[in-house]
Order: C-alpha cells, then structure tokens, then sequence
C-alpha cells in the first residue's frame, strides 16, 4: 500500500471509530458494485442509512487552521527551494516572481464537489438495489473531513447531509 492509500485507510478507521462512538452500526466499509467508485463507510442511524465519504488530509507545517469559504487558506508563507519566503494567495499568485509556490491547503470538508455528490447519490442507489431497498429513516449522505496537523490529535469533523 502506498502512503496515500495509507493515510485514507487511517482516515477511514478514524471515522469509522467516530461513526461507532456516535451510536451508528457498520455496515460497510469500502463497498464497490463495479466502475463508478466506492462508498468508504454505509451506516445505520438507528433506521437512517448513512453514506459516508471521508476525506483525509495532512496539515502542512505552516498551517493555522484558517480557512476561507471554499475551505482554502487565505494567504500563507512558503519557503522555496532556497529557504526565502514567499508570500502566496489561495489562488497562487505570488507577491515575488520565482519558482512556483506550493499547492494551496484544501481543507477536507470541501471535497464534497457537485459531480462527487451525484456520484455518492448514484452510489447509495446502488447500495439500495443490492440490499432491499431505504430503511424507515430513508437514506443520509454525510462527510467526515480529518485533518492530520504535523503535532498533535487529528481533527475530525462529521457533516450530515451534505448531498
């Protein structure tokens, strides 16, 4: 497994132990039925079912935890190469010419993109075929966004119905 594949599958436990904690039942995690994705975790919210998606990053170094709206940071200090700062924006524009800045910080909870929410509700249809159909409760799509900073406990933030 490769260090991506191992920091969402740490994500994963994280969430799933969240999941438990909440008073949720698993009942499964990383579900395929063929191209088109995975769901990470499917729950049950005493009769609610929930898809989960869990988003996993690692916070840099220089991260404050301040994002803006679209979950980017606003400006934050890089140094290059050389060890001189640069002064960068959200969308990477640089106050100095020179090499290019490191990639803006995208903060978990703003994965959720229109085209991944249709492709998580075209998943949990799938799952509903296979499996007999919505609970009473009908059926919830929820986010759990984990960010690793460089010190210290992950950061866990669970969204209920975010698509």
């Amino acid at each position: 497994m490769n260090a991506r594949g191992a920091l969402g599958k740490y994500g994963e436990n994280l969430a799933a132990r969240q999941l438990v904690a909440a008073g949720m039942k698993i009942l499964a995690r990383n579900w395929r039925s063929g191209p088109g994705g995975e769901i990470d975790i499917v729950a049950l919210d005493h009769d609610t079912l929930v898809i989960c998606e869990v988003k996993t990053r690692r916070g840099r170094p220089d991260h404050t935890g301040h994002t803006d709206r679209t979950g980017r940071t606003g400006r934050t200090d890089h140094a290059d190469r050389t060890g001189h700062a640069d002064r960068t924006d959200h969308a990477g524009r640089s106050d100095r010419t020179g090499p290019v800045p490191v990639p803006p910080f995208q903060h978990p909870m703003a994965a959720i993109t229109p085209a991944k929410a249709d492709r998580l509700r075209t998943l949990a249809e799938r799952w509903l075929h296979h499996n007999g159909g919505p609970p009473p409760g009908g059926v919830r799509i929820d986010l759990i966004g984990i960010l690793l900073p460089s010190r210290g406990a992950p950061f866990v933030e669970h969204a209920q119905g975010v698509a």
